[in-house]
């Protein structure tokens, strides 16, 4: 199963099921992970599918099963802002404090570097 940027999927962490927003797409030798920011607002780096092995991993028969039964959130991506940082109340009016600019998770360095 191959996920896009945007995609609401249901991920395995520590033996519970969340649901969580694909926010960016790592692929490397034809092999496919995913970055995804959790309904509570954590962020997960590289997590693969369906390899129960891994400590944090998609379900795709879950996710399946939750997009064909009508599960959604209110979690998207943004052009201008990014993506939303968790999964709000639609009656909430968010502003740009709601989302994160960068949906790799990688910041540009603010300031000089000491090694």
């Amino acid at each position: 199963m191959r996920y896009k940027q945007g995609d609401l999927v249901v991920f395995n962490y520590s033996g519970t099921n969340q649901v969580g927003l694909v926010t960016n797409v790592r692929t490397k030798k034809g092999v496919s992970t995913y970055d995804i920011r959790s309904e509570k607002g954590s962020c997960h780096l590289m997590v693969p599918v369906n390899n129960s092995k891994a400590d944090i991993w998609i379900n795709s028969k879950l996710t399946q099963i939750w997009t064909n039964t009508g599960g959604d959130n209110n979690m998207w991506i943004d052009r201008k802002y990014g993506h939303t940082i968790a999964n709000y109340s639609p009656e909430l009016e968010l502003d740009e404090f709601h989302f994160e600019k960068n949906n790799d998770f990688v910041f540009k360095t603010v300031g000089p570097r000491s090694y």
